[in-house]
């Protein structure tokens, strides 16, 4: 049977758009709709870039670990249950990404590691985590 079992082949890309600000230069702006920044007044146009993150697709025994780092029993009860979405969301991100586009002031690819994901800016890791959640 076809989809039975996900392999390597099996993957979400999500595509954001950076830009600069037109009077604020080092300011950031990120979106998932290029037309849309472009539109924006405070957006530098000439500054916009699009870039894309692969992620492999999910299996059970993904979904296993990455909920079985979130997770904790917090009382007596079994029905007592912290889940820590933001741990959950960096996670996900984290144990499924597989490529990205970034780059360095310079140009250089910057490589895909842990330590990388946790010093994006935090907008754009959100929107990021936020469009691999509709993905998957």
């Amino acid at each position: 049977m076809k989809g039975l079992f996900l392999s390597e082949k099996d993957i979400a890309v999500v595509t954001v758009y950076l830009a600069n600000g037109k009077k604020e230069k080092e300011q950031l702006w990120v979106s998932n709709n290029k037309k849309e920044l472009a539109k924006n007044k405070e957006v530098d146009e000439g500054t916009i870039e699009e870039h894309s993150i692969t992620f492999r697709k999910p299996a059970y025994g993904d979904i296993v670990n990455i909920y079985k780092m979130d997770v904790q029993v917090t009382g007596d009860e079994i029905n007592s249950v912290d889940l820590d979405l933001i741990t959950l969301r960096y996670n996900q991100f984290a144990q499924l990404a597989v490529d990205w586009t970034f780059t360095d002031d310079d140009g250089e690819p910057v490589a895909l590691t842990p330590l990388n994901i946790r010093k994006l800016h935090p907008q754009l890791a959100n929107l990021i985590v936020g469009e691999l959640e509709n993905l998957i």
